[in-house]
């Protein structure tokens, strides 16, 4: 397969969506990439004869050097039709951002397995990081609750990242459930996680299928100020939008500190 500068009139679109809207600021974006770094991934295009050339992938580079104006671009050129159409068409729909988190781990995994692609050659195919690729090849080998977690959303890559640390497989778990209970953020959950990590007696209670809130042993919580009485409580008492789940103290919580009770800016003893 060659790679030579096709003339862009001579490209062919049927069965392409090319979108050109002026207004579309990944297309922009992308075109002020390709203007300062060139195109670094060639289209696809199938010689049809006389010159003339049919797309078979790179819809939207083609719409971006179209913006900029080019007259040649770079293309890989198919002599006959056996082309991986499964692979090519999944580039298209990695490239308009429109695929779910599990359909994007399906054609990742599609390109590795299928058409036996590295995860470099991945990453240039579907003009990805490298990273991005790392992460979807890591999705399916993680233990179930944390997949499904991840591909109903409930919680992010950077969640699973920092479960991950975690050796024990039942410990992940339950630092699973409580991350995704708590709402906690990415941030929120490595604090999370640096608990059950350096707590050695949570993993043995688990293992011996102790209750972890009987006895000396108990469930490492993470805590945060809330944002109305700044009062240090357990996140899973802060409600989404910062503030204690049951009230900051009043008559019905005297035990929780008003923002009378607090400190103020500049107070102190004189």
């Amino acid at each position: 397969m060659d790679v030579i500068d096709v003339t862009v009139s001579a490209i062919r679109l049927e069965g392409q969506q090319l979108r050109e809207d002026p207004e579309d600021d990944s297309l922009i974006e992308l075109a002020q990439d390709i203007a300062a770094k060139g195109l670094l991934q060639p289209l696809g295009v199938l010689g049809i004869g006389k010159g003339k050339f049919q797309l078979v992938w790179g819809s939207r580079r083609l719409a971006a050097v179209k913006r900029l104006k080019w007259e040649t671009v770079p293309a890989h050129v198919y002599a006959d039709k056996a082309i991986p159409i499964k692979a090519l068409a999944l580039v298209e729909n990695l490239q308009r951002r429109n695929l779910t988190l599990s359909e994007e781990v399906e054609a990742v995994k599609h390109l590795g397995e299928d058409e036996g692609k590295s995860i470099e050659e991945i990453a240039a195919f579907i003009s990805k990081s490298r990273s991005w690729v790392l992460d979807r090849v890591m999705i399916p080998s993680l233990q179930d609750d944390m997949r499904d977690a991840l591909i109903e959303g409930a919680v992010s890559l950077k969640h699973i990242e920092a479960i991950s640390r975690i050796e024990d497989q039942p410990t992940r778990s339950l630092a699973l459930a409580h991350i995704i209970t708590s709402r906690a953020s990415s941030h929120q959950a490595k604090l999370i996680v640096a608990q059950f990590y350096s707590n050695p007696h949570v993993a043995q209670a688990i293992a011996h299928g102790e209750k972890i809130h009987s006895g000396e042993i108990s469930v490492p919580v993470a805590t945060k100020a809330c944002e109305s009485c700044f009062t240090v409580v357990p996140i899973t008492d802060i409600i989404f939008v910062g503030v204690c789940k049951d009230g900051c103290r009043s008559k019905s919580n005297p035990d929780r500190p008003t923002e009378d009770d607090s400190p103020g800016p500049g107070s102190g003893s004189s």
